[in-house]
């Protein structure tokens, strides 16, 4: 059973890895400590959506016969494929710094050595990976595999050490509107969740993977367990937080905040795994990341997107050296200018969105398989949530 499930882990692994990071551990660790289980159900809708989009992207990846950017620039034009490769590009660089802290304060907490020796060696360790590996990619699907089976490990564990009430997890499914005081969470889980841009690059892990049309069933299988295995670890997160912290009235600020709030409840072991658990994702978040980025970009300017290209590497690198430097320096006005950054590249976002749907509709995809009414009407409910995020980020301009 455990062979045949490894057997269909692939590229899905890779987007949960990417996706669960610093910031969807530290939203998670927040709603459960202020809301408790009320927002439970919220990630299943987010779970629905997010498989529902990076599943149109690995049909592209399958059936389309060429890259995402390079469909992109036949049926949309050239300019339109550089300002997405340019956004995700920023988008990627915007959240390296935090995977880079997020590693390093990890780390700091289990060795008690200074965060600046990790800050500096698994960007490096990174770089060495990317110019000195032969297969890029199959190296980076088996850490990432290692790096979600330490999370799952550490996490479980501590929900268990927990014990969570079945009844209250129930109930928390029941879906409720929120009030206005949950709302700036409510959206952070979406916006740290349901990622487009990692939903958009699954289609290029399915063909870095070597997958063809024949393999179909195996990347919808390969997806689901991806997406939920990600949604799993979030609820996990959620949930020993809401059974630990709330009852308590303790409100964290950080992930790393609440590994020093379950040592005096549940013993300093609890503390421990929740450090590794954060260290694996953000270490598997800053390595895929700067792939990411790179990789769009580069194919958007027509570059080319294989992890062995040369093009991919020299912008990983960028990617990666930024986020150490940002890291290294960080300080009140770095801060404020990722923040600053964070937020321009997000109005981009329904540009991906729209992007993805419309090309996950063309005649080179629905020829072969076509995407179908359900899918279609939760990839629009999905668009209008990304559209909602979008205005309130344009109004908290002003």
């Amino acid at each position: 059973m455990v062979r045949k499930i490894l057997y269909l882990i692939g590229p899905g692994c890779i987007t949960a890895s990417l996706v669960i990071g610093p910031g969807s551990v530290t939203v998670a660790t927040k709603v459960g400590s202020l809301f408790g289980f009320d927002l439970v159900w919220w990630l299943a809708v987010l779970w629905l959506f997010m498989v529902t989009f990076t599943l149109m992207s690995a049909r592209i990846g399958l059936f389309a016969g060429s890259s995402f950017m390079t469909l992109a620039a036949r049926k949309l034009g050239r300019p339109f494929t550089i300002v997405l490769g340019i956004s995700v590009f920023l988008i990627c660089c915007s959240f390296q710094a935090g995977d880079v802290i997020g590693v390093s304060s990890s780390l700091a907490a289990i060795t008690n050595a200074p965060e600046t020796f990790f800050k500096v060696a698994f960007p490096l360790l990174c770089l060495t990976l990317y110019f000195f590996s032969p297969n890029i990619y199959t190296y980076i699907e088996r850490l990432m595999l290692a790096m979600v089976v330490i999370m799952l490990g550490s996490f479980l564990t501590n929900l268990i050490m927990a014990r969570p009430s079945l009844t209250l997890l129930a109930a928390g499914f029941v879906p409720k509107m929120p009030h206005a005081g949950q709302m700036r969470l409510f959206t952070a889980m979406a916006a740290t969740n349901f990622v487009v841009a990692a939903a958009l690059y699954q289609s290029y892990l399915v063909r870095e993977k070597g997958w063809s049309s024949e393999d179909y069933s195996r990347v919808r299988a390969d997806t689901i367990i991806g997406i939920s295995v990600l949604f799993l670890l979030v609820g996990v997160i959620t949930v020993t937080s809401a059974t630990v912290l709330k009852p308590r009235g303790i409100n964290v600020q950080t992930a790393a905040d609440m590994a020093l709030q379950l040592e005096p409840l549940l013993g300093a072991f609890s503390k421990y795994l929740f450090c590794c658990g954060l260290f694996a994702a953000s270490f598997s978040s800053l390595a895929v990341n700067a792939l990411t980025g790179a990789t769009l970009l580069s194919d958007s300017l027509g570059r080319g997107g294989d992890m062995k290209s040369g093009s991919v590497k020299i912008l990983a690198s960028c990617i990666m050296l930024f986020g150490l430097g940002v890291s290294l320096c960080m300080g009140g006005a770095p801060v404020k200018s990722i923040i600053l950054l964070q937020r321009l590249t997000l109005l981009t976002v329904p540009l991906l969105a729209f992007a993805l749907v419309y090309l996950a509709n063309t005649r080179e995809i629905t020829a072969h398989r076509k995407a179908g009414i359900a899918m279609n009407c939760i990839a629009g409910l999905a668009c209008c949530l990304v559209v909602h995020l979008f205005m309130n980020l344009v109004k908290s301009f002003f």
